[in-house]
């Protein structure tokens, strides 16, 4: 370090280096045009093959093919690199400095009119009938933010147990609303999506989304299902969701917007598969003691859950439940529900859980164990038809004689699926009857389809023959 004493030192502060793009930044010397690899406001760095006169150069230096400055260069140094084999020459800036401030002003702005221009088109890609539609979607929802946000309770007026009765009332009414005045129009939106090529119906899904997201992503259940933090839509928190019809959300709006999409067609549905599901596995066990039954992709297994609070006769029976699925939080979830309802009512029966990829189920198997009931509720939907097949055939392979093999599947009549892949980026296989029966085709036994009771989710239903 040079000492404050010698009149020879010299205080050197180096200044950060711009490193070039391609054709970003040039120098322009003797009708010669050169690309700089990095400047900062002393020096610069060019590749060049020319052979330039070492004495002091005048260049005029542009940034994104405007001048910024003219400059005097002095040859610092030459060299060739060994891997590229080009050859650079550096460069010091004699006088006037370049001026940096000026070049990333320049930058930023070039940045901002490319974006603004690639914006724009890909906005002449969104059909007018698209666009015009969302506007008004957004404007609806933006009035009716406010309008709700006027009406928040205030929680030094009244009494929680007071609050959760007029937030419900609020997000009661309000849910129905929105589907009636607002939400009718996702339907229509996302069943118009798949009349345009593919470039227009992306850039109208992006836009519908920057234009409406940011307002309905502040309810947990549409942003969570479109984030899709656990790798999938319908993970077991979106179950439990769906499930609990709570009003959930940071303010009165979003729990509302909340209500509004557990309380559509396709949610319903779910919450009916359990009853249904319920129902069925009620009917085998108590025909059936000591059934040994398996939930493939077990998510929070609330059909198990009414079963162990609400039917202590089929529990005296002997059942036992085992649960298989690929989450491991799911798996947790559902572990520490049930377990915790069998440890409080001191219940005698077995639960196990499997932590097992879906892949290697298929692929492997689940070594020798049987069961007498084998379902899986949400599987199936994210299956193509091979799959499906090769999936249902595995399973089946597990079933003791006389049992039976349940899948459910979302039917192509489920009201909510262009709404759903619009908003919330959810996409299913939908499959008809004869599709379900299909997966199990080559599968010895009398296969029916049933439904629960809005016919949105089908359950092709299998008993495997005594011998």
């Amino acid at each position: 370090m040079p000492s404050p004493g010698n009149p020879k030192a010299h205080w050197l502060v180096r200044q950060d280096r711009i490193q070039g793009k391609q054709d970003e930044y040039i120098v322009k010397i003797e009708d010669n045009i050169l690309p700089v690899v990095n400047f900062n406001s002393f020096g610069i760095l060019i590749q060049t093959d020319l052979k330039l006169p070492k004495e002091i150069l005048e260049a005029e230096f542009y940034s994104y093919g405007k001048l910024i400055s003219t400059v005097e260069l002095h040859e610092v140094r030459s060299y060739i690199d060994a891997k590229s084999n080009q050859r650079f020459i550096a460069y010091s800036v004699i006088g006037e400095p370049i001026r940096v401030e000026k070049v990333l002003a320049l930058k930023k702005v070039t940045d901002v009119i490319t974006d603004s221009n690639e914006y724009a088109k890909r906005m002449s890609l969104v059909p007018k009938e698209f666009l015009m539609q969302t506007l008004e979607i957004r404007a609806k929802l933006i009035d009716l933010k406010q309008r709700i946000k006027a009406i928040e309770p205030d929680p030094f007026e009244l009494y929680k147990t007071e609050i959760d009765e007029y937030e419900n009332t609020i997000c009661t009414e309000m849910a129905h609303y929105i589907r009636e005045n607002i939400a009718c129009s996702f339907e229509v939106l996302g069943e118009l999506l798949f009349k345009f090529d593919e470039e227009s119906r992306n850039a109208s899904i992006d836009f519908f989304r920057e234009q409406v997201g940011a307002i309905i992503y502040q309810a947990p259940y549409p942003k969570r299902a479109f984030e899709k933090p656990r790798g999938y839509a319908g993970d077991f928190d979106m179950m439990i969701s769906t499930y609990k019809l709570e009003n959930r959300g940071q303010n009165l709006f979003a729990k509302c917007i909340h209500r509004y999409f557990v309380e559509e067609q396709a949610p319903k549905a779910v919450r009916n598969r359990a009853v249904y599901l319920n129902k069925k596995l009620i009917s085998f066990l108590s025909e059936n003691p000591g059934s040994t039954v398996l939930s493939v992709a077990c998510g929070p297994a609330m059909e198990i859950e009414t079963i162990l609070l609400n039917h202590k006769d089929i529990l005296s029976k002997n059942p036992s439940f085992h649960f298989l699925d690929q989450d491991d939080e799911a798996l947790k979830s559902a572990q520490q529900n049930l377990v915790s309802i069998k440890n409080r009512y001191d219940l005698n029966l077995e639960l196990s859980f499997h932590h097992v990829a879906i892949k290697d189920v298929i692929a492997k198997g689940l070594q020798d164990l049987k069961f007498d009931v084998i379902y899986s509720a949400g599987l199936f939907d994210y299956l193509t038809a091979p799959v499906a097949q090769f999936a249902a055939s595995r399973l089946y392979d597990h079933l003791n004689p006389g049992g039976q093999l349940i899948i459910g599947n979302f039917s192509i009549d489920n009201p909510n699926q262009y709404g759903m892949i619009l908003t919330m980026d959810w996409k299913l296989i939908y499959r008809t009857k004869e599709e379900m029966k299909a997966i199990l085709k080559n599968l010895p036994g009398e296969t029916t389809v049933e439904s629960e009771d809005l016919g949105i989710n089908l359950f092709a239903v299998l008993k495997k023959p005594l011998s």
